[in-house]
């Protein structure tokens, strides 16, 4: 086995820094799971409170118009059907994966930067494959979480911008 030469590692190791940042802009915002399960929670706590302080504080007295009833009742139909598809979904399992792989390529796209060369101009083997394995770890998430192409390609091209090829 011959050792590659300092090229070759700096090519592999753009490489993998562009995949590892690539990874973390596409998971470090926030997907439809993560923001529908926030929507969610707001909706099951904000439609009922504000339904019921509008009747109890203008209504008391007398029926309340029959719009207001109707909208709280559409709005919570809504919430309802959304929540089930969330559940069906696994939106919060998504959520998780979601978060953690963000976190994960944020640290490993730390690592990758502060990798330096030695003495001699080229990186320890021992430290640089490893690293370059894990940056190949987005596709499981991407493939799991219904990436698109596009966001893969636009993801990609913003990584690439900021690593361009030496």
């Amino acid at each position: 086995m011959h050792a590659p030469s300092p090229n070759e590692q700096v090519r592999r190791l753009r490489e993998a820094r562009v995949r590892a940042y690539q990874t973390y802009i596409i998971f470090g915002k926030a997907r439809l799971a993560k923001r529908g399960l926030k929507w969610l929670t707001f909706l099951g706590i904000a439609v009922p409170l504000l339904a019921g302080g509008i009747v109890l504080v203008l209504y008391s007295d007398r029926r309340p118009p029959l719009v207001i009833v109707a909208l709280a009742g559409l709005l919570g139909i809504f919430q309802a059907v959304a929540s089930l598809w969330a559940l069906v979904d696994e939106w919060d399992r998504k959520a998780q994966l979601n978060t953690q792989t963000a976190q994960e390529f944020r640290q490993l796209h730390i690592d990758l930067q502060s990798l330096r060369p030695r003495a001699d101009g080229t990186y320890d083997e021992a430290i640089l494959e490893p690293l370059e394995r894990r940056s190949w770890g987005g596709l499981h998430p991407d493939d799991e979480l219904g990436v698109t192409r596009r966001e893969r390609d636009r993801a990609r091209e913003q990584a690439g911008r900021r690593y361009p090829p030496s």
